[in-house]
């Protein structure tokens, strides 16, 4: 089933079912705070979308800033990175714990996550080895993540536009545990 709001004046499509692949956390809220969000009828209220541990939202990519609402080219995108296999970001999937796992950045799902209430838009990421999606609720499986974006594309000698690229994946998902 779609999930759909008005967006000023016309239905936008979101998402599917609880995986709201057509808009990041932070443009959906940013867009709520506006007013521009409008109940479609058949649908959930537009408040209804920000509960938490519900609905996992796109991946804030910072080439995708300027895209329209709801208007993303691809909506399962994902941006890979090469992580050690040894089960501690993905235990499920570890299998090959000689060879280092690729696992796609794909969206954030805001989760209490700890005990005092404290909201966090924890990493979803796609793993390579049984392509399911797996929440990072543990910071420190996320600053692993980062981690290794530093060490193979920050570090390396690329193109300016790609650094900063890199830059703001790993300051996005640095800034979604300290809600």
């Amino acid at each position: 089933m779609g999930e759909y709001v008005n967006y000023k004046g016309r239905p936008v499509k979101i998402g599917t079912c609880e995986l709201l692949y057509y808009v990041s956390y932070q443009r959906y809220k940013e867009e709520y705070g506006y007013g521009r969000l409008k109940w479609e009828e058949g649908n959930a209220f537009p408040a209804s979308y920000l509960a938490p541990n519900v609905f996992v939202f796109r991946f804030p990519f910072p080439d995708e800033d300027n895209v329209r609402f709801g208007q993303v080219a691809a909506h399962n995108r994902t941006i890979d990175v090469s992580i050690p296999n040894n089960g501690d970001i993905v235990a499920a999937a570890k299998s090959d714990a000689t060879k280092d796992m690729v696992i796609g950045i794909w969206g954030q799902k805001l989760v209490n996550a700890f005990p005092d209430g404290r909201l966090i838009l924890a990493l979803v990421v796609r793993s390579s080895v049984d392509d399911q999606l797996y929440r990072l609720e543990d910071p420190a499986q996320a600053a692993k993540v980062v981690n290794a974006i530093c060490i193979q594309y920050i570090q390396a000698d690329i193109a300016a536009e790609q650094k900063y690229f890199w830059t703001a994946v790993c300051a996005r998902i640095t800034q979604g545990y300290r809600l």
